[in-house]
């Protein structure tokens, strides 16, 4: 299935975000706009936001600073625009009209058509060569032309066409003389593979992508055959990273190490270790999603709480503030805590319910969005930033329950849970707190949480199951004598990082506990890492989020929360 592509301006994406709430029919609309306005656009002008909104909607929005589009940015982003609301919509061929449902090009017959290769129809569409996303059976996707956006562009590109049609197959002469050139220039010169691809393309007037691919399969050629001429490959290229060592290269990540330092480590570029990470990134996010309650859920875009609309969701007060970070260290600290009874508020519980599938459905769109082998790291974060919330809600949600855990689970033994062993004390209460949360999890997947479902019924029948088979029996307190209990300074694991522990990699190791392990820190870092890891007990912010905190590009602000998290890091 082909990963969306990117769009780069804001204004066109957050316009695709507000437009793919629209009913079906009202996106075919727009698409058909979206058409419309590509051939309009001139590549030198400059057009303001309120202008697109208007050419792609119809609905004339009044914008006091509306944001400024120069002509190419928008033609490039207007393809990708269409094709995000196809997505959306979930387009299948029966919703194009019947003129159109057998004359459309896909991007193999069209690439035959013009004869250039598929990047090249990729590159047309930054052109203005509007696409869109079809659903054609079985979850899989194919990026289809209607036949007005084709001729338009066959006809303002013609030119550009009728040269690329003139390309032939390059011959065994030809291929030949760019590894005859592409050897010299290493000898001499000691450019690299991009450097000489681009000046032997530019020479024999081909394009980079296949001198490119000419220079991969002698190499590749070399390494396993003695057949060639002249076995020894030009250019000493590393295999790509496998998963493993994709992944000791996120360990070292999220220890605060800078990309050169890694790449140093490895032997490697640093440009193919921030890929190998974000590879990393990437499956991790992608078996998250398959785990019980975050894919399997029977309402991907939820409906919210009767009073509050699905677009503020996300900003009620319940969601945003006062989420839990911390648990106690201490096990009676610990028990006396979960022995603590607060009255359930239905509301909360409701609002952060909903709150996580809302989360989990926008985290699913954006997993749809990353390129197989490039994938994006705004994206990454921005998925990434979501599940923190999610773990945090989760947290909040398993919270209101602990009480009712901890008496089931001493009405089972017989007594309190303080009378029996630490170490057996500690190990109940940990696998309980996962029974329920993988229970709310559960719960999560098959309800909708705006019916006022409360949690207590179903955590209640799992632990009562699972305590049930505890044969553990407390010490009852006898006449006149009160029964054995656990003494202070017995030290548990706060219990709210078990929840972390599978998505692990959300939340730096220098961070389990806070900043209690490190001095190193200045109160900019502390702020920055406590914004961005929630580590006070609001909702996490994007890097993006940081970048407009700090009033700086969201690359610095990147390396800023690079620097901060190394100096977190005691053995860095």
């Amino acid at each position: 299935m082909p990963a969306l592509t990117t769009i780069k301006a804001p204004a066109i994406q957050s316009l695709a975000t507000e437009l793919s709430y629209a009913g079906k029919q009202t996106i075919i609309r727009h698409l058909e706009r979206i058409e419309q306005l590509a051939p309009a656009i001139d590549p030198d002008g400059l057009y303001p936001q309120d202008f697109i909104i208007f050419r792609v909607t119809g609905y004339r929005q009044n914008i006091t600073n509306p944001e400024m589009l120069p002509g190419n940015t928008l033609r490039a982003d207007l393809s990708a625009l269409a094709e995000h609301l196809s997505e959306s919509a979930n387009l299948t061929l029966n919703d194009l009209h019947p003129n159109h449902q057998s004359t459309y090009e896909t991007i193999d017959s069209l690439a035959k058509r013009w004869a250039v290769s598929r990047k090249s129809i990729e590159r047309y569409r930054r052109l203005g060569l509007v696409a869109r996303r079809i659903n054609t059976g079985s979850g899989h996707r194919s990026i289809i032309f209607l036949e007005g956006p084709v001729s338009w562009f066959q006809e303002k590109f013609k030119d550009r066409l009728g040269t690329a049609a003139e390309f032939t197959r390059m011959d065994q002469a030809l291929t030949d003389k760019i590894i005859r050139d592409a050897r010299r220039y290493r000898n001499r010169l000691g450019s690299n593979r991009t450097q000489i691809t681009a000046r032997i393309a530019h020479r024999i007037a081909r394009s980079t992508e296949s001198v490119r691919r000419t220079l991969i399969a002698h190499d590749e050629a070399c390494k396993s055959t003695t057949s060639v001429t002249d076995n020894q490959p030009i250019f000493s290229m590393p295999l790509p990273a496998g998963q493993n060592q994709q992944h000791a290269m996120l360990a070292q990540s999220l220890q605060g190490k800078r990309t050169g330092t890694i790449a140093a480590n490895f032997n490697r570029t640093p440009i193919s270790v921030n890929r190998a990470i974000n590879r990393a990134r990437r499956t991790l996010i992608q078996n998250a999603l398959f785990q019980s309650g975050f894919q399997s859920t029977t309402h991907p875009q939820p409906d919210p709480a009767p009073t509050t609309p699905k677009s503020s969701i996300l900003t009620q007060p319940p969601v945003i503030t006062n989420l839990t970070t911390q648990g106690p260290t201490d096990l009676t600290s610990l028990i006396e805590q979960l022995r603590t009874k607060h009255p359930a508020i239905i509301y909360e519980q409701t609002t952060r319910a909903t709150a996580i599938i809302e989360l989990q459905a926008q985290s699913r769109h954006l997993t749809s969005q990353l390129h197989p082998s490039t994938p994006s790291g705004r994206i990454l974060d921005q998925i990434e930033t979501n599940m923190r919330w999610i773990i945090l809600l989760r947290i909040e949600l398993v919270n209101t329950q602990l009480p009712l855990m901890l008496a089931t689970i001493e009405q089972h033994i017989g007594g309190p849970i303080d009378t029996l062993p630490p170490s057996r004390a500690t190990q109940i209460l940990k696998d309980a707190i996962a029974v329920v949360d993988s229970t709310i999890t559960t719960a999560l997947s098959r309800h909708a949480p705006s019916s006022t479902a409360r949690l207590a019924a179903p955590v209640s029948l799992a632990i009562t199951h699972w305590a049930s088979r505890l044969p553990d029996i407390a010490t009852p307190p006898t006449q006149g004598k009160a029964a054995r209990r656990i003494s202070q300074g017995f030290p548990v694991e706060n219990w709210t990082t078990q929840l972390w522990t599978q998505w692990h990699w959300l939340r730096p190791p220098a961070l389990k506990q806070g900043f209690q392990t490190t001095t190193n820190l200045t109160d900019r870092d502390k702020e920055l890492l406590t914004r961005r890891y929630a580590l006070s007990g609001n909702k996490p912010q994007s890097l993006a989020d940081l970048a407009a905190w700090l009033n700086t590009p969201p690359l610095h602000a990147t390396r800023m929360s690079q620097a901060a998290l190394k100096r977190a890091h005691p053995t860095t």
